[in-house]
């Protein structure tokens, strides 16, 4: 992960002064630089979850679990945190994913969502053949790399059935970061 990634991440939370006791990065790499390293997630128990990792949990308390396409398991709508990070580009069917994770929080609970876009403002465009176009980041495969966002389309496709929606367009080539809050129970009723 780049770090302007990873201080985005920071930044929003900082900026939202979100409070949680259960983190899940969605996409997590058992690695240093995972976002369940940021130092406001010091007190949380912390999940990463990865299809490419087996169950386990090392010295710093992350435990990572295997998941099944868009199933977030053993956690009902209990996680204070989502995270995701550079996933849903990957993922066929991203809007179930992005679901099940809406699943997962609690009542109030915060998801903040990171991927490649595109930019809508003009002075960012280049001319290719007389057409106005933007840059995006290369295609890069996990096995597949199929989608790129707008701050629109985090708003009202990524994010749309959360509360509070704020999406950010960062770095070049474009990334996109959105935040939302949680307002279902998940018993049926809107808050």
């Amino acid at each position: 992960m780049v770090s302007e990634v990873y201080e985005m991440f920071r930044y929003v939370i900082k900026t939202r002064g979100l409070r949680f006791k259960t983190v899940i990065e969605v996409g997590a790499m058992y690695e240093d630089d995972t976002l369940l390293t940021l130092p406001e997630l010091a007190d949380c128990d912390r999940y990463g979850l990865n299809p490419g990792y087996h169950n386990k949990a090392d010295e710093k308390k992350y435990e990572f679990r295997i998941y099944e396409r868009h199933i977030c398991p053993s956690m009902d709508a209990n996680t204070d945190l989502i995270l995701c990070n550079s996933v849903i580009e990957h993922d066929v069917f991203w809007w179930e994913t992005i679901r099940s994770m809406h699943k997962c929080l609690s009542l109030f609970g915060a998801m903040i969502v990171c991927a490649p876009g595109f930019s809508s403002d003009a002075s960012k465009n280049f001319d290719v053949n007389g057409e106005a176009c933007t840059a995006t980041m290369a295609y890069h495969s996990c096995p597949f790399d199929l989608y790129r966002f707008s701050e629109i389309g985090f708003g009202y496709g990524v994010l749309g059935e959360l509360h509070g929606v704020q999406a950010i367009t960062f770095m070049h080539p474009p990334r996109i970061i959105g935040i939302g809050i949680n307002h279902t129970d998940w018993q049926g009723m809107d808050v």
